[in-house]
């Protein structure tokens, strides 16, 4: 069960992510996205869900956020900046809200993914997230 006392708390992880060009290319091959396509270092802007997704699920576990039972309600996109290979990248996850419907618990994520060079956010996603009674 979410705790009710992490709403508006945030987790940030530890660790830096270092914009790669192999992950690059491998998430521009998944997609179909042809070569010439990533130029001058440029980074397609949905590649920062690779990164968010996979640091949510550890900063989360800290709320209490049981992952063997989430399924997605909605997910929305802030694209605020561009990301560069290169780029070193920090997540923070922030519990926006936690409501019990129907024995469910819903909780409203916000994940930031900040440029650590620039401090400024280039990612901000907003999840709707379901944990099954």
């Amino acid at each position: 069960m979410v705790n009710p006392e992490v709403i508006g708390k945030t987790f940030t992880s530890p660790n830096l992510v270092v914009v790669q060009e192999t992950q690059v290319n491998n998430f521009a091959n998944a997609l179909s996205i042809p070569k010439d396509k990533i130029q001058n270092n440029l980074v397609p802007p949905t590649f920062g869900i690779t990164i968010t997704l996979a640091q949510a699920q550890d900063l989360l576990v800290q709320s209490g956020l049981n992952w063997d039972r989430v399924v997605h309600g909605e997910q929305s996109f802030k694209y605020l900046g561009q990301i560069n290979i290169g780029d070193e990248l920090k997540t923070s996850a922030t519990i926006e809200n936690v409501k019990v419907a129907a024995g469910n618990e819903i909780a409203t994520v916000r994940i930031d993914l900040t440029n650590t060079l620039t401090q400024n956010i280039v990612l901000s996603t907003t999840s709707v997230l379901v944990v099954r009674a």
